[in-house]
């Protein structure tokens, strides 16, 4: 798809595309008082955290590989269960564990397929 259309373009539609599956929990849910602070959080989290991530995401595929890439963001479930535990002193359960263990084996595991190419 990013052969054909430019990153912006498919994170833009990937966005609405997510947004329209959200209607019927949005419909459904009662609206809290909407403050400027809640617009001004809401806002940075869906500029920065989702969509300028995505976008830079999408762009570094044209630079490394995409199988790299990949591998590079599965990373990221792992950096935040180490965080919460540092900063937050959240405490490691079992399941947590177990997917720190899964990530850590794909990661491996699509190392040991790039080195055999």
């Amino acid at each position: 798809m990013l052969e054909q259309f430019a990153a912006r373009l498919v994170t833009g539609l990937g966005m609405v595309i997510r947004s329209v599956l959200f209607w019927p929990l949005i419909l459904t849910t009662k609206i809290p008082s909407i403050t400027p602070f809640i617009v001004e959080s809401s806002s940075y989290i869906v500029i920065f955290g989702t969509m300028a991530s995505y976008l830079c995401y999408l762009q570094s595929v044209k630079y490394i590989p995409a199988s790299t890439t990949g591998m590079l963001s599965a990373f990221d479930p792992l950096t935040a269960n180490v965080l919460s535990v540092l900063w937050f002193h959240e405490t490691l359960r079992a399941f947590q564990i177990l997917g720190d263990v899964f990530i850590l084996s794909i990661a491996f595991l699509q190392t040991m397929a790039l080195k055999g190419k």
